[in-house]
């Protein structure tokens, strides 16, 4: 039996994880803003293995290994949330005119 090729998920591709959509979009968004500012990376071995995703968000491995709102201050979130949305707005319009 062979092993599972390695895959790493960063906050530029997590959404791609099959388990991802126990989360909700709220969740998810959490993940992308905290992830900007602390490092992310994760890989299929703890993502197959040592979480147990019927516990998510409550899982102390996905609490460890994932970003968390309440890692940044309410501050702190709130800019990079804003910045986030805005970037995303301007390359859909950037994208809409091409």
């Amino acid at each position: 039996m062979t092993a599972p090729e390695y895959q790493a998920y960063t906050v530029l591709n997590f959404r791609k994880i099959p388990q991802i959509t126990k989360l909700s979009e709220q969740q998810c968004f959490d993940i992308e803003v905290v992830g900007r500012v602390l490092p992310f990376k994760v890989n299929n071995f703890v993502i197959d293995n040592l979480i147990e995703w019927g516990d998510v968000p409550n899982d102390p491995i996905f609490i460890l290994t994932f970003p968390q709102r309440d890692m940044l201050l309410a501050e702190h979130y709130a800019e990079i949330a804003e910045f986030s949305v805005s970037c995303l707005h301007a390359l859909n319009t950037l994208n809409y005119g091409l």
